[in-house]
């Protein structure tokens, strides 16, 4: 057997037996190897563990095959097993029952990307388990098709916290699109009792200037906790403050801004921040 060969067997039959719960370090050491390297020989492996009866092996076939061949400098968008791993991974969800293996298969699909994923991932919005309702919405962030986005405007307002979150980030951060049914979708979630859903939804408004999201943003930069440095309230200060000029956010530019200058003296001040203290400069709008 070739070397390369006899490594993946190797590394195929240590994954097999490990689950989260023995060491999930150990199991995603393994199957980030076989991505980089397994090639061929990874691809033919997960198309046998794809069939089998054990939904762990399942599991594995599709942590492999969602994405093998890509690596530094190499998304698995333009890996050389792309198509194949694809194929793979839409045959096994139209067979697939078990919640772990279909989160496995529809981030997979997230990671390879292809309009033909949007008709199982539609399919699979509603499942009961959260766990892939949480698979559904990686599927879904940054694609551009309609049905995508409607999708998850869906999602945004999903009963697990989780699957808001992401869905809410999908729709804030993950696409530039921007129409009433987005934003009113990001709005909504402004009453969220979910601090990440809540936050995601300040910084996607932020992002498209809409000023709904103001007040929220106000009782975020006044919080005694709040620590400095690009988070998302930062990130949707500098967003807000640029399309705005709103003279409430000035000062807390400022104080970002000497921050910076304190923290980091030798460092150049971030883009966003020098872009959103330059609006107010030809403006006037400080207050």
């Amino acid at each position: 057997m070739p070397m390369l060969e006899l490594a993946v067997t190797s590394a195929v039959d240590e994954l097999l037996p490990l689950t989260a719960e023995d060491d999930e370090d150990r199991r995603w050491d393994l199957i980030v190897w076989l991505h980089l390297h397994g090639g061929r020989h990874a691809l033919d492996a997960a198309a046998r563990l794809a069939r089998h009866p054990e939904p762990s092996h399942r599991e594995a076939a599709a942590d492999i095959l969602s994405q093998l061949g890509a690596g530094p400098g190499r998304a698995p968008l333009d890996s050389p097993y792309r198509d194949e791993a694809l194929d793979l991974l839409l045959s096994m969800v139209e067979r697939e029952h078990d919640p772990q293996v279909l989160n496995s298969i529809t981030v997979g699909f997230g990671h390879l990307g292809d309009e033909r994923c949007l008709a199982p991932l539609s399919r699979l919005h509603t499942h009961p388990d959260v766990t892939v309702r949480e698979g559904v919405v990686f599927g879904l962030l940054r694609r551009p098709e309609a049905a995508a986005l409607d999708l998850l405007i869906t999602l945004s307002s999903d009963s697990a916290p989780e699957v808001r979150d992401w869905a809410t980030f999908g729709l804030g951060q993950q696409t530039e699109q921007d129409f009433p049914r987005l934003r009113d979708a990001l709005a909504a979630r402004l009453a969220d009792d979910d601090p990440d859903t809540l936050a995601e939804a300040v910084n996607g408004l932020a992002l498209r200037g809409d000023e709904r999201a103001m007040p929220a943003l106000l009782a975020a930069l006044e919080l005694p906790a709040r620590s400095h440095g690009v988070d998302l309230t930062t990130e949707a200060l500098y967003a807000m403050a640029a399309t705005t000029a709103d003279p409430r956010l000035y000062p807390h530019l400022l104080a970002e801004r000497d921050d910076w200058l304190q923290d980091a003296p030798d460092e150049e001040l971030p883009e966003e921040l020098l872009a959103a203290l330059a609006r107010y400069a030809t403006t006037g709008e400080t207050g």
